[in-house]
This record gives structure tokens, C-alpha cells and sequence, in this order.
């Protein structure tokens, strides 16, 4: 079950969008077509996961891109949505339980942008 996402804002004049470049991280409202696109990958996995984080670029031209999942210690963000540490709390204390029920699948959008040398980003 989608949970929340967020839009990963690379600091000004930087091009990743990675914490130890000081990207901020902030609330964002998927559009429905990128959430289905992030749970379908979640349906080819060999098990469901008990949470997971969907990363992925949004283009113009192909809309939500997913280029990784992250199931191992991935950033929740749940200063997002400060009721999804609840549920994550309930589902890794019944991991069975979640899993036939729902699983919490954040995603982590990042707008596309051009690269400062030709490309996107």
C-alpha cells in the first residue's frame, strides 16, 4: 500500500541529489500513472516486501522511471508523513501480517533536470 513520496531538490547549483550534497527533501503528490508503475515493480519481486522505497526520474516524454528499490535500511523520510512510523512499527513487529494485508511502499520522485553539461539528470 502506497504510504507517501518525496521529491529529493538538489541545492542550488548542484546538479545530484544526494544527502552529502545537501538535497532537500520534500513532499510531493504523485500522479497515479507514476504510483502504478512503482507497485508493479513491487509485484515482480520474489517476495513481498514488509516496506520498500520505489527511487525513480521523471521524464517529459516516459512520465516515472523507476532506476532503483530500495529494501535493505532506505531513508523513509517519515517527517513526510509522521503516521507512516506507526504503521511501519506495526508491520516489522507482524511482518506476516503486513504482508497479506499491506505493504508501505514510499517512493522517492526526482524531477528531471538538465544536466550543466548536456543530458538529464
Amino acid at each position: 500500500r502506497f504510504s507517501h513520496a518525496a521529491h529529493r531538490q538538489p541545492a542550488p547549483g548542484e546538479w545530484r541529489a544526494n544527502s552529502a550534497y545537501g538535497v532537500q527533501v520534500l513532499p510531493i503528490e504523485p500522479q497515479r500513472e507514476w504510483q502504478q508503475r512503482a507497485e508493479n515493480v513491487l509485484q515482480h519481486l520474489p517476495q513481498t516486501p514488509v516496506y520498500a522505497r520505489v527511487d525513480g526520474l521523471i521524464s517529459r516524454e516516459n512520465g516515472f522511471m523507476v532506476n532503483e528499490v530500495e529494501l535493505i535500511e532506505p531513508a523513509l523520510y517519515p517527517h513526510l508523513r509522521p503516521e507512516c512510523s506507526q504503521a511501519l512499527q506495526a508491520a516489522l513487529q507482524n511482518p506476516r501480517k503486513s504482508r497479506e494485508k499491506t505493504v508501505e511502499t514510499p517512493e522517492n520522485f526526482t524531477k528531471e533536470r538538465e544536466h550543466p553539461k548536456g543530458g538529464l539528470v
